[in-house]
């Protein structure tokens, strides 16, 4: 009897663990620090771009996935930025 409480405990305590597993997983590849901006899979330091710039991200990023690959705009200080750390 004590046995089985045991096993099935241990298995309650391994499905969260494997919960908070994941979930940290998540956290850390779509983190971005206070001062970076994401534009797709990159993320920009806030001080390379300008208000405009940072005004048009914060638009861009609330657009759904498909509605974001339909922009065919791109500020130019985002381009630079993203050519200077990436290229």
């Amino acid at each position: 009897m004590i046995g089985l409480r045991l096993q099935k405990n241990s298995k309650k305590v391994m499905k969260k663990f494997s919960l908070m597993f994941v979930l940290v997983i998540i956290l850390l590849n779509t983190s971005c620090s206070t001062n970076e901006v994401k534009y797709f899979d990159y993320k920009i330091p806030k001080d390379m771009l300008s208000d405009t710039t940072l005004e048009w991200l914060e638009w861009f990023n609330s657009l759904s996935y498909d509605l974001q690959v339909a922009v065919s705009y791109i500020p130019y200080d985002l381009g630079q930025a993203i050519d200077e750390l990436y290229r």
